[in-house]
């Protein structure tokens, strides 16, 4: 299991992992914690440059993600299980049926919907 924020699961690769994992019989389940941005980028702005334009404006190019992308079809696309969960009380029987995709040799996206950057 990998537990990875929406940005490092955009610019890891999933496709390749997911589609790789398929071929080779090596199923993983990866817990994508989507807050709908790549905090990655945003700190060192906000350190290096804490009253900067960024900072004034709010504005993070390449940061926020407004129109991601479908991480559960995404999954689905390379063979893989995927879900979504946008409410907590879901995450409980969503991760059983994930962890049953992997069981059975299926890689496995839950795509678990955070509260924004």
């Amino acid at each position: 299991m990998a537990v990875v924020g929406d940005g490092s699961f955009v610019f890891g690769s999933p496709i390749a992992a997911l589609w790789a994992a398929q071929q080779v019989h090596a199923p993983f389940l990866a817990v994508v914690l989507n807050n709908g941005g790549y905090r990655a980028s945003k700190d060192p702005v906000l350190k290096l440059f804490p009253e900067g334009a960024s900072v004034l404006a709010n504005l993070f190019p390449g940061v926020r993600f407004p129109t991601p992308p479908d991480y559960a079809a995404l999954a689905r696309s390379c063979h893989a299980y995927g879900a979504r969960v946008q409410d907590p009380a879901d995450l409980t029987p969503a991760l059983a049926r994930a962890l049953q995709a992997v069981r059975e040799g299926q890689a496995a996206v839950l795509d678990l919907v955070m509260a924004p950057i």
